[in-house]
């Protein structure tokens, strides 16, 4: 089926093709399954541009890490090993009692070792695929973490050492645009969340309620109203929602 389809977010300078089938990269579905994958993939274009237009304004460093699933991994474990995994990175420290020793010893003599870098708290993007036994693709805000620390530790999490961490730089519609074609046609998107940093907890919720009609009315006005809304929003003290508008 030839449809000629333009993203919601088109403005921000995303073209979406022509055929609608191989913008979804998927040949032989039925026409349903497509543009509910097509749905999908909107909803991504949206999470991702607010998330990256709200981290540049701020100065913050973007990543993106690919997890796998080994070949006799259990996939339904992806995403509670992520969180786990999430949690050692913001508890790592790069020094443990010795600056000149590269382990010390707990409490009842075990050896550790140092992490070789500062943890930090992770505001992120992610979606699973269905990529081989599974797949992970992260968004994350954060800091430098050393390959080797982190394919370790997948491995001891999730029992799949084969990772793949490097550095977005660019405007935002850039690396949305590098993202999507370059990771995400091909594949069939199974779940996708996020963290309440990524923009502001309720994001989704104010774009439905304040901002979508409004965009189908006036695209230019809207879209500079939304990008200012999300750079500039902050979090209340107690981290408590407030309404806007």
């Amino acid at each position: 089926m030839n449809s000629l389809y333009s993203s919601p977010f088109s403005g921000l300078g995303v073209s979406v093709g022509k055929n609608l089938r191989s913008l979804v990269g998927i040949v032989d579905e039925p026409k349903r399954f497509i543009e509910k994958e097509l749905k999908k993939r909107k909803r991504a274009f949206h999470r991702l541009v607010s998330g990256f237009t709200r981290a540049r304004s701020h100065g913050c460093r973007l990543r993106f890490l690919t997890l796998t699933t080994g070949k006799d991994g259990d996939s339904k474990r992806l995403s509670r090993d992520i969180q786990i995994l999430r949690k050692r990175i913001e508890r790592a420290t790069r020094w443990l009692i010795d600056r000149n020793s590269d382990y010390a010893l707990d409490n009842v003599g075990n050896r550790i070792e140092k992490d070789g870098f500062d943890g930090f708290k992770i505001d992120y993007w992610k979606i699973n695929t269905n990529e081989g036994n599974g797949v992970s693709h992260i968004i994350f805000k954060g800091g430098y973490i050393p390959y080797a620390w982190l394919s370790k530790q997948w491995e001891d999490i999730h029992g799949a050492w084969n990772i793949d961490i490097r550095s977005l730089f660019g405007k935002p519609k850039q690396m949305v645009n590098y993202l999507i074609r370059g990771y995400l046609t091909n594949q069939s998107f199974e779940r996708m969340s996020w963290s309440w940093g990524w923009v502001f907890r309720g994001f989704c919720t104010v774009w439905k309620k304040q901002f979508a009609g409004w965009y189908r009315k006036d695209k230019k006005a809207c879209l500079i109203a939304w990008d200012n809304l999300i750079c500039t929003y902050q979090t209340p003290i107690g981290g408590v929602q407030l309404a806007i508008g």
